[in-house]
């Protein structure tokens, strides 16, 4: 038996109707299990104790076209309960794709799909995800294929808080069982996860649909006790649109192991963002603090910063303006995306602000007269950036630059290129060839995104599409960060 989990977007891409016979759908509009046509037995830990499960209206944002119709399940689940989910019997003789849409508040769930085959066998196939954080706060699909041919099946969905002091609620919608016949089964598999399919020597890049457009260079400003002469705190509000996000295969410099094929992302709501990285006189006026390595200058990036910092900044800066925190500090450090306070930008926000409507590998060109390693200076980039090939002298690498002093992207935005590594508020995702999507973010885990490159890296690494990570607790002299917040 093989097994397999995709997100929604791999399904969306399917043409599973060509496989399609007599399809079974269970929306979960019913107010009761017997209406809908499922029966639920507890499956936590222990005594197997019983969540609360009810029927009614689900979230509907970040869900994907047919995820989800507004009313579905919902199950509040204290630590250690869990519930199973089984179909009736479904008579069969051929294959068959199971697929239900789920979302989380939080990813400390153990989440299974499985079909029982009815026959003397008792076959059971078992899907389980291995990693729940991408069901949170936003629709995905766990799927499975029942292979065996026989006189029929049961559908099971299990879901567990596997948390010891944290509540968690789960929205479960349109469940398919959806029959094929067996000699279709492996075309359906080719369709889904692209086996045998060669991979293409080029991407092509999509066209956005212009963005620029709807930037007015509207700023504000958040009054802080700083010293006289320091940077001030200012915030450029960005407008919602679409963009092109990732890099193609032959864009020099890029970094195959991280970096996103293109694809289109849709940001639905205008954002503030900071016009520069946060400054060692802003950090220090919030948190009273400066952990910076290079601190001579209050107007230079805050660094020697971890996520955890970064976050907690966001929230002290959040009380003090009478905004609500959007970090909860727990140990998930969950993202309140209803909050009105401060935070960090998820990597979507902060490319899309970084590119400013461009699709070159910098927001200032595509600088191809600029060499991509080592310690050359380079007129161009000179203008807009601090890398290695402008902050070397006498053979030593001289440290983080005033923020501001070279050129800004077009939307306004300084240093959004080199000068400091920026967290983002994402743990870090491998990069998949993803389709569209909207509004993306992932707000739990112990890889955080970091962005920008910095003062002592190559060119290459500052440019817009590239992207790397490291561990939410970890500070390092060339890390820092800038806030955002929704509007």
């Amino acid at each position: 038996m093989k097994r397999f989990m995709f997100s929604c977007l791999c399904f969306m891409a399917l043409g599973i109707n060509c496989f399609a016979q007599n399809p079974k759908y269970i929306d979960f509009s019913g107010d009761s299990a017997e209406t809908n046509g499922i029966t639920l037995m507890g499956a936590g830990f222990g005594e197997y104790p019983m969540p609360d499960v009810s029927f009614g209206d689900i979230p509907i944002d970040n869900a994907f076209e047919n995820a989800t119709d507004g009313r579905g399940m919902i199950i509040k689940a204290d630590p250690g309960e869990g519930v199973m989910i089984k179909t009736s019997q479904i008579t069969t003789s051929n294959c068959a794709l199971l697929r239900c849409s789920v979302r989380m508040n939080a990813p400390h769930a153990s989440l299974c799909l499985a079909s029982v085959d009815q026959s003397e066998n008792s076959f059971v196939s078992t899907i389980t995800p291995a990693n729940p954080l991408s069901f949170v706060n936003q629709y995905q699909r766990i799927a499975d294929f029942f292979l065996p041919p026989s006189t029929g099946f049961q559908g099971i969905i299990q879901v567990i808080n596997t948390s010891q002091t944290e509540m968690l609620t789960v929205y479960i919608d349109n469940f398919e069982i959806i029959e094929m016949a067996p000699d279709r089964i492996n075309v359906a598999i080719e369709d889904i996860v692209g086996f045998n399919s060669p991979i293409p020597e080029h991407t092509p890049t999509p066209t956005p649909t212009p963005t620029q457009s709807g930037f007015t260079g509207e700023t504000e400003t958040v009054q802080l006790d700083l010293p006289e002469g320091a940077t001030e705190l200012v915030m450029v509000k960005i407008p919602a649109g679409v963009f092109t996000m990732g890099s193609p295969a032959d864009e020099r410099g890029r970094n195959d192991d991280h970096e996103w094929p293109p694809h289109h992302v849709t940001l639905t709501k205008d954002f503030l963002i900071g016009q520069h990285e946060i400054t060692q006189a802003q950090y220090q006026a919030i948190m009273d603090a400066n952990p910076s390595k290079y601190n001579n200058n209050p107007n230079n990036p805050v660094e020697t910063v971890t996520w955890y910092d970064a976050a907690k900044f966001c929230n002290e800066l959040s009380r003090q303006k009478g905004l609500t925190p959007v970090y909860s500090e727990s140990p998930w450090w969950e993202t309140n995306w209803l909050a009105d306070g401060y935070r960090l930008p998820t990597e979507a926000e902060w490319e899309y602000a970084c590119r400013a409507g461009t699709q070159t590998r910098f927001s200032y060109g595509d600088a191809l007269e600029m060499a991509d390693v080592g310690e050359e200076y380079n007129e161009l980039g000179d203008q807009y950036m601090w890398w290695r090939g402008n902050n070397t002298y006498n053979g030593n690498i001289s440290g983080t630059k005033e923020v501001g002093l070279k050129k800004p992207n077009s939307w306004n935005l300084y240093d959004m290129h080199g000068n400091v590594w920026e967290w983002c508020n994402d743990m870090y995702e491998a990069p998949s060839d993803r389709g569209p999507v909207t509004d993306p973010h992932d707000a739990h885990g112990d890889y955080r995104v970091i962005r920008g490159g910095s003062w002592n890296y190559n060119a290459w690494m500052s440019r817009s599409a590239n992207r790397f990570f490291y561990k939410s607790n970890t500070s390092i002299a060339y890390w820092g960060f800038r806030v955002c917040r929704s509007l």
